[in-house]
């Protein structure tokens, strides 16, 4: 999907939402502007929505590295043989932690 620009869809995209639009009001006539802008503004606002939640998971998920890097931190302060398991094994299925 090629876009202009982050937030603004391509002349293709706001028609297929366009003709979605325009059947779901039962093919109006005389309408074509408003549902074209309709069907712009919808797009830009879900593609608002979507980097603001892929954002938010990104932040999660960065918070729970760090979390994980400080309980493992504490984890060999207490443990401190050469041979205690990194939580990443403790919690993978020895078949993943093949490959790593």
């Amino acid at each position: 999907m090629k876009t202009t620009h982050k937030n603004h869809p391509t002349h293709s995209e706001i028609a297929t939402q366009a003709q979605l639009i325009w059947e779901l009001r039962g093919r109006p006539i005389g309408q074509d502007d408003s549902i074209w802008l309709t069907a712009e503004q919808e797009l830009r606002y879900d593609r608002k929505l979507n980097f603001a939640a892929t954002k938010d998971r990104v932040s999660a998920l960065e918070h729970l590295d760090a979390k994980s890097d400080a309980v493992q931190k504490e984890l060999s302060e207490l443990f401190p043989s050469k041979n205690s398991p990194t939580i990443r094994e403790e919690l993978l299925p020895s078949s993943l932690n093949e490959d790593r």
